[in-house]
């Protein structure tokens, strides 16, 4: 009777334990299934994100190699922007990278910058990566171009001063100033011997009474004060050799003055040391000044010159003829005088700066996930 119901119960523990050994396990493989779906999901995302880094990389490849020319500021996207860089702009004409697909968004361009945005996804899944890339065009391939016509007026154009005069100028300060004040008949001779550092400094220039300054060879002047040239005297640059002028106060040249420029080119050549070649100007005025009447040039003088002059005023009054460029605050033209313009000068830059040749460069790199 006892072995009987010994036998009868095994069945049923053994059930039991099946049970609660199913019970036990049944988490456990819940878990295993979640950790490989994380495992997925993370795999997929990874895939769409280097998809997207790959499209963005194309991009701006493109863009560095300037195989993409770089059009007018704007938004760029679907068939515009494909028509633009060859690149895939949808889902639907996607690029292939390994296991994942790319495409570009968009493309916002100024005249410097561009933000490109770029998508990526894995195939049969809803993973899907954007990175968002900010990359700046080389430096030298937006240089300022200020001497475009006989005057431009840069108040009318709203970017003024795209070099900084000011910290232009002040670069060019030699540690010593001499005061240029010459009264009477006579001549002052200035030369590039006269420069400290290759710039002559003068705390201000004072010409009246019929005195005659000459410049031989090629100077470089900075005038920390006034350059005035007033009563029968003349500045007269000699033929071949050219004046620059960096200013931070006011020019004024009248009451029978005149400058006698004996360069017919506002633009001389200059050998560099291997062989190549580099223009100069023959005669140049570069303000810092920041009020009004900044320059102002009277009389009878035919000036082959060129003027940068952003934040103040420039005057040609009388019956003065200036060959060359003048970019100014403003520009007042009266009497018979008149700017006539050089085309040699569209794409000469202003005096003394050097944009350098600072490579292109990524801004900003965003990620996210959509």
């Amino acid at each position: 009777m006892n072995r009987a119901s010994s036998k009868g119960f095994a069945l049923p523990t053994v059930l039991l334990l099946l049970s609660v050994g199913l019970l036990l396990g049944l988490p456990a493989l819940s878990d295993a299934l979640l950790q490989e779906r994380i495992a997925g999901n993370a795999r997929a995302s990874v895939i769409a994100l280097q998809s997207a880094e790959a499209g963005a990389a194309e991009a701006v490849d493109s863009l560095r190699d300037e195989s993409i020319a770089w059009p007018d500021p704007g938004v760029y996207s679907g068939a515009q922007l494909t028509q633009l860089t060859g690149l895939p702009s949808s889902p639907d004409d996607a690029a292939q990278h390994g296991a994942g697909l790319w495409w570009i968004s968009s493309v916002s361009f100024t005249d410097s910058t561009a933000v490109i945005t770029a998508s990526g996804s894995l195939a049969n899944t809803g993973a899907r990566r954007s990175v968002r890339v900010e990359y700046a065009r080389p430096y030298d391939s937006v240089i300022p171009l200020v001497f475009t016509d006989a005057i431009v007026d840069c108040e009318e154009d709203g970017e003024c001063d795209p070099v900084d005069v000011v910290t232009l100028t002040e670069s060019l300060r030699p540690s010593t100033l001499e005061a240029f004040h010459y009264s009477g008949q006579g001549t002052v001779n200035i030369t590039p011997a006269n420069a400290t550092n290759g710039v002559v400094g003068a705390s201000e220039v004072s010409l009246t009474g019929g005195i005659d300054m000459v410049v031989s060879g090629d100077v470089v002047m900075y005038v920390e004060g006034d350059f005035s040239l007033q009563g029968q005297s003349r500045l007269i640059i000699e033929e071949d050799s050219s004046l620059v002028i960096y200013i931070a106060g006011q020019v004024n040249a009248g009451g029978g003055s005149s400058i006698i420029n004996h360069n017919t080119s506002p633009t001389l050549t200059r050998y560099n040391a291997d062989g190549s070649t580099h223009q100069i100007p023959s005669f140049a005025i570069v303000s810092a000044y920041d009020a009004s009447d900044g320059i102002n040039l009277y009389g009878t003088s035919e000036i082959t010159s060129i003027i940068y002059a952003p934040n103040t005023d420039v005057s040609v009054v009388g019956d003065s003829r200036l060959y060359g460029s003048v970019y100014a605050g403003s520009t007042n033209v009266t009497g018979g005088s008149s700017v006539e313009y050089d085309e040699t000068l569209y794409d000469f830059l202003v005096p003394g700066y050097n944009p350098g040749a600072e490579p292109a460069r990524l801004l900003s790199w965003h990620e996210w996930i959509e």
